[in-house]
């Protein structure tokens, strides 16, 4: 790990509703005598996995291979 991070985003289902957690961690370096020791960070990214899906949805919005009409299908969507 050392002179690297390793970061993930997860998905939190709260009664609020879904939220989305960019988890980030890194090894310090080592040092003699102490234990290995690492840096985490999380940071909410929710309002852009929102706009990633909602760009998702208009991208294949306007290339329905079903025929179906953009407002319903953007209903089903919200």
């Amino acid at each position: 790990f050392q002179g690297r991070s390793a970061g993930s985003v997860y998905s939190l289902q709260l009664p609020q509703g879904e939220f989305w957690f960019e988890l980030s961690v890194a090894a310090l370096p080592e040092k003699a005598g102490f234990e290995r020791r690492f840096i985490v960070v999380s940071r909410d990214v929710t309002q852009r996995k929102h706009a990633e899906l909602i760009d998702g949805f208009l991208a294949q919005a306007g290339v329905s291979a079903n025929g179906q009409a953009f407002f319903p299908a953007l209903a089903r969507f919200l």
